[in-house]
């Protein structure tokens, strides 16, 4: 389950955020007493829903979206936005760390979707800094998260989905939710008939896990493709991405030795045959408006797996150690997330008709 997240794996818009990293580790997740388990029938267990004010219906430029009139849903997981050192899941009632999700990555990653689809994003006790960095002790976290994430999913498809198309989209820790969510949800059951796509965006997929973990799903090969899985992590050109690879690719050839252990990446730039993106999100996560979009502000290329960017310095994304740029893996590609899921939308729904 945690293949590919990694001490950078932190999915935050920006490196700041609440709770001190130098604070000491936790005790044993046996002795950790977890916080309170989310209502999903209380509105302030949702960061997103439609009908109600959030910053997924931010507009880049400025205004917002109406949000609650779309033929089709987008269910949201953020990524990691507890940076403690001391705890192994967050309250999800936290308020300092609720609002630096909302600015950081619900108003620079969920509002990408807000032109087409009405958006669904759970609070959920996600797991910490701690827990990324603690390969023992991290997955319990990683699990505690998850089941948070399962019912608020079965909540939102028993009370508000009503048999509509969906979208699922999570980067980093959330892109692992959703990958649960695709292995124990969707796949070889009725939804995946109504899934447009699904965006696992900022954690490693393989090829081969098409037919182990993720059997009976595929890859998006088209830009018109449907019911299928996106995925792509993003290095500044020239970087050597090598380590990440060995990492991602290592306890699954452990498992499948004959397994293919590509890494999968198929963003939505080199997906629609294109090298520069239709609009970058700039600056860092803050207050106030999103900024207008950047066109053709980064050149994109797959090189074994990884997207290599060449990004405009206009853009001020500052790369992790290595030339990783996990924290801009989505407003690298705003603009064109947007298209590519009109897209699908289009034809998914031209398929059904």
């Amino acid at each position: 389950m945690l293949r590919g997240i990694l001490a950078f794996g932190l999915g935050t818009a920006g490196t700041s955020g609440p709770a001190s990293v130098g604070e000491r580790g936790p005790p044993p997740f046996a002795e950790s007493e977890a916080p309170p388990a989310p209502d999903y029938a209380n509105p302030r267990a949702w960061a997103a829903w439609p009908g109600r004010p959030s910053r997924a219906l931010q507009q880049p430029g400025g205004g917002l979206a109406e949000g609650s009139a779309h033929a089709v849903d987008v269910f949201y997981v953020h990524p990691t936005s507890f940076l403690s050192r001391s705890a192994w899941n967050a309250d999800a009632a936290d308020g300092p760390t609720n609002r630096w999700t909302d600015i950081s990555v619900l108003a620079r990653q969920a509002s990408a979707f807000n032109a087409c689809c009405r958006i669904y994003a759970p609070r959920y006790r996600q797991a910490s800094l701690a827990a990324v960095l603690d390969g023992e002790e991290g997955p319990r976290a990683y699990d505690l998260a998850y089941g948070d994430v399962s019912r608020a999913f079965t909540h939102y498809l028993e009370t508000a989905n009503d048999g509509r198309p969906f979208v699922l989209m999570g980067h980093s820790q959330g892109a692992l939710m959703v990958r649960r969510l695709l292995q124990e949800h969707v796949r070889g059951t009725p939804l995946a008939a109504r899934m447009v796509a699904a965006y696992v965006v900022g954690v490693a997929v393989l090829e081969g896990d098409f037919a182990h973990d993720l059997a009976g799903l595929s890859p998006c090969r088209g830009e018109d493709d449907t019911g299928c899985v996106l995925s792509w992590n993003t290095f500044q050109a020239g970087s050597d991405a090598q380590s990440y690879r060995a990492r991602a690719q290592g306890p699954f050839l452990a498992a499948h030795p004959e397994g293919d252990a590509r890494l999968l990446c198929n963003d939505p730039v080199t997906l629609a045959g294109r090298a520069r993106g239709r609009g970058a999100l700039p600056g860092k996560a803050g207050e106030g408006n999103l900024q207008a979009l950047v066109p053709g502000a980064v050149t994109v290329t797959c090189e074994e797996g990884i997207a290599m960017l060449e990004v405009d310095p206009a853009l001020e994304y500052a790369p992790l150690p290595a030339g990783n740029l996990h924290y801009h893996d989505v407003a690298a590609f705003y603009g064109d997330i947007a298209a590519d899921v009109a897209r699908r939308i289009r034809a998914f729904q031209g398929a059904q008709s």
